[in-house]
């Protein structure tokens, strides 16, 4: 609670030097006191922001792994299909997908400078890999595709965020 003194107005009809004195120490209490609420309202709004992009970075990292982890089972699904050939370019995006996603995560962890780029390489090879797997009329594909478009849109906003 901020404890502010009273003016006195019957302060102000004494000498001169003390007149001055009231006044000056009034207006450098008021000023304390307005510095001290503006240091609180900007402390409170950075730790919101603080905590916004700390729940970004954390979505951003479990869209990631999860995309990882349902491009890995794609590939290994596809290649329990009967026609894996007719797989090939799916599993071969899918295991690209996975690594990168995986790299993107542990880059974002520990605020690597390249993150930015790097997530606009693994939106590519999201979007990439969902199209590929959107043409197949599997479950496991489906999954695939819907996860790596989850993960390009969730790098697409943090690199929107950062270039601002």
């Amino acid at each position: 609670m901020i404890r502010t003194t009273p003016f006195r107005p019957h302060a102000l009809l004494t000498t001169h030097n003390s007149t001055f004195t009231i006044r000056h120490n009034y207006c450098l209490h008021a000023k304390t006191i307005t510095k001290n609420i503006i240091i609180k309202r900007n402390n409170a709004m950075a730790t919101q922001t603080l905590t916004n992009i700390q729940q970004s970075r954390q979505q951003l990292i479990q869209d990631l792994i999860e995309c990882a982890f349902t491009c890995e089972q794609c590939a290994a699904a596809c290649l329990n299909e009967e026609n894996t050939m007719m797989f090939a370019r799916c599993i071969e995006l899918d295991r690209d997908c996975a690594d990168i996603c995986m790299l993107a995560s542990r880059l974002v962890v520990r605020d690597s400078e390249i993150t930015p780029e790097f997530l606009g390489v693994c939106e590519s090879m999201c979007r990439t890999c969902a199209e590929e797997c959107s043409k197949h009329n599997h479950d496991h594909c489906k999954a695939c595709a819907e996860a790596c478009l989850s993960c390009a849109e969730a790098c697409r906003s943090v690199i929107g965020t950062d270039a601002t």
